[in-house]
């Protein structure tokens, strides 16, 4: 399968945890929602069925100490006057690597800063972006998400789709259960160059599955 292969690096990076409330904690990999915001990022707001699947990877983590602000649809939460906030930290990957592959195949439209999950974790682009063919082979993939049939990892609830609602001033999730696998066994999509599979996913009207 001919496709493009993409190269990003930035010095942090953060995928907050879909249930996380309190701490800010990062997941080991970005879920399919950044990469796809990326690829709107990089191409065009716009672009609707394409494949996708992608490599990440960093150096470790780190923790930033954040005041946290409580707030309401009133505002601040204030308790005799004075604003009422927590002492939290945010887990950050530090020195990331993150290759995404994809059809897509248009002209680079870069409008907007790349990032790396968080707002704030600025990302770089490495042109130019070559093509590469994934070869019909047996192999084992790594830290990839894949579906609940596939490996025998974690399974996270995980976000596959973010969409901005301009009603309720805030995004909605499309959530799934995916395995969060650190190895797993697959007979379709290896890379040469990585020596390892590259699970993909299909993209199309709002909606993201398995691609087969």
């Amino acid at each position: 399968m001919k496709l493009q292969k993409i190269h990003l690096t930035s010095i942090s990076g953060h995928f907050g945890e879909v249930l996380g409330r309190d701490n800010r904690k990062t997941i080991n990999l970005p879920p399919p929602s950044t990469i796809i915001g990326i690829l709107k990022v990089i191409y065009d707001n716009d672009i609707n069925d394409f494949v996708f699947g992608y490599l990440f990877s960093s150096l470790g983590k780190y923790k930033d100490d954040a005041t946290i602000y409580k707030a309401t649809n009133k505002g601040y939460l204030r308790k005799k006057g004075i604003i009422t906030t927590d002492c939290k930290y945010v887990e950050y990957h530090t020195d990331c690597k993150l290759i995404i592959y994809t059809n897509i195949g248009k002209d680079v439209k870069i409008n907007y800063p790349i990032c790396m999950g968080k707002s704030g974790n600025l990302a770089r682009v490495h042109l130019p972006i070559k093509d590469i063919i994934l070869i019909e082979k047996e192999g084992q993939g790594f830290n990839q998400f894949t579906p609940k049939n596939i490996g025998k990892g974690v399974i996270k609830p995980t976000n596959l789709v973010t969409k901005y609602n301009p009603i309720l001033d805030a995004y909605d999730h499309q959530v799934a259960h995916l395995r969060l696998n650190k190895m797993f066994n697959y007979d379709k999509y290896y890379d040469v160059e990585e020596k390892q599979i590259i699970f993909l996913w299909h993209y199309k009207d709002g909606e993201v599955e398995a691609y087969d």
